[in-house]
């Protein structure tokens, strides 16, 4: 899914199968991105890239790009 939005956005990930990784990639034009480790940790952020540490040996992914041009993001997960 791919859409142009404003206003603010708030991503909340709780993951626990070993099996599927999940990648969110946040961008704003006018806003900020922020991320908040929900416990356990289990994820990282690289730039506006933030994935569960997972992600790359994962057999099944869920990848989530999101794009707002005036606003903010906040994306608050965990991967157990």
């Amino acid at each position: 899914m791919n859409a142009n939005i404003s206003g603010s956005i708030d991503v909340v990930y709780n993951g626990s199968l070993a099996s599927i990784g999940a990648e969110f990639t946040c961008s704003v034009g006018t806003g900020s991105v922020t991320y908040t480790d929900l416990g356990a940790g289990g994820m990282s952020r690289l730039g506006d890239i933030i994935s569960t540490d997972d992600y790359n040996s994962a057999s099944d992914k869920y990848t989530f790009s999101l794009t707002s041009s005036t606003g903010s993001i906040e994306v608050r997960g965990q991967s157990l």
